[in-house]
């Protein structure tokens, strides 16, 4: 799963670059399926969102990429201090 997500976020990459959004944001909901954890699907599609003019659905991708990182960050900062 986690390799699906990983080469549907690529594609997307490609897919925006192209000036193709609307595939890139099918192949970005895909990966988030797939892969619910993966920050860089959902900046991506956080970006794109804004560019398509959806503001609310880019706006809860961003708040989702700080809920991953700040999630990461405690656990980190937990495995640091446990050391």
């Amino acid at each position: 799963r986690r390799r699906e997500a990983d080469l549907r976020l690529r594609r997307a990459t490609s897919l925006a670059a192209l000036s193709r959004a609307t595939e890139a944001l099918e192949d970005l909901d895909r990966a988030i399926a797939l892969d619910p954890k993966e920050i860089g699907a959902y900046e991506l599609r956080g970006a794109l969102r804004r560019d398509t003019g959806d503001p609310r659905g880019s706006t809860e991708d961003d708040e989702k990429v700080e809920l991953l990182r700040n999630g990461f960050q405690r656990v980190y900062q937990t495995a640091i201090d446990a050391c």
